[in-house]
């Protein structure tokens, strides 16, 4: 366990976290912007991938390129996106929805549990909120 609490406490989390803060600004931006507020965005490296769920929203986005890819790389100064690649796929519609599970009292202790025994660790907002 000891183990686990020395990985958790480093700062490669810190930098999952912030990724996935830019990729969220990413797709706030893009909802905005694009209109589909069911589309999905992954990135490796200088590249990003748009996931859309309707050709009308990659009409709408390709009008648009462009000024789109300057307004991202203005969202964020570390990441430079050189490219960005678009899919078109309509089952996202359904597999978007993640049903809301109810926990148990059982299952909330460990969470608990884990929650305290990792006090300096940059994990435990995230305990404490899958808790609720």
């Amino acid at each position: 366990m000891e183990s686990i609490k020395k990985l958790l406490k480093t700062d490669q989390f810190h930098e999952i976290i912030d990724n996935k803060n830019i990729l969220d600004q990413y797709l706030r931006y893009l909802e905005i912007k694009v209109g589909d507020q069911k589309m999905r965005l992954s990135q490796r490296h200088q590249n990003l991938y748009i996931v859309f769920s309707n050709n009308a929203f990659v009409s709408k986005y390709k009008m648009n390129k462009s000024q789109i890819l300057d307004d991202l790389n203005r969202l964020d100064s570390k990441i430079k996106i050189e490219n960005i690649f678009i899919k078109v796929d309509p089952s996202i519609l359904e597999s978007h929805k993640k049903p809301k599970v109810k926990l148990s009292s059982h299952t909330k202790n460990i969470w608990n549990n884990v929650h305290e025994s990792l006090k300096d660790s940059p994990l435990k907002d995230f305990f404490l909120k899958k808790n609720d």
